[in-house]
């Protein structure tokens, strides 16, 4: 079977989980609406079942060649890296981390990463 091939990237996937939230919705839709915009002739963005979204080159590209750089929509850390990294920075912790006062799940390494991190709406 064929790997279904996307100019634009659905966001069905990534949106199922915040479809109660339109907010949500509106700024993921805007998110890959931008990322397809950036990146140009060279590659294109793709979506298969077996590779999940990915990067396509349009034409040959020279080994190293830079064909994105952005900001992550979202990042988070793992299960296993929760407890002992910084939700922010994602750096190990070298002392006690800080718990988050507001869904006291998140944790920093200090309270730079913590002001940074501040849930946004």
């Amino acid at each position: 079977m064929e790997p279904q091939q996307h100019d634009t990237v659905p966001t069905g996937a990534a949106v199922d989980l915040l479809a109660m939230d339109p907010l949500v919705t509106s700024r993921v839709e805007s998110y890959y609406a931008e990322v397809t915009s950036a990146l140009g002739a060279a590659v294109r963005l793709a979506k298969s079942d077996a590779r999940g979204r990915h990067l396509v080159a349009r034409r040959d590209l020279k080994a190293g060649t830079q064909v994105w750089s952005g900001e992550p929509y979202a990042a988070i850390t793992d299960a296993q890296r929760s407890l002992t990294h910084c939700a922010y920075c994602f750096q190990p912790a070298a002392t006690q981390l800080l718990r988050c006062s507001r869904c006291k799940m998140l944790r920093y390494c200090n309270t730079e990463c913590q002001v940074c991190a501040t849930h946004r709406r």
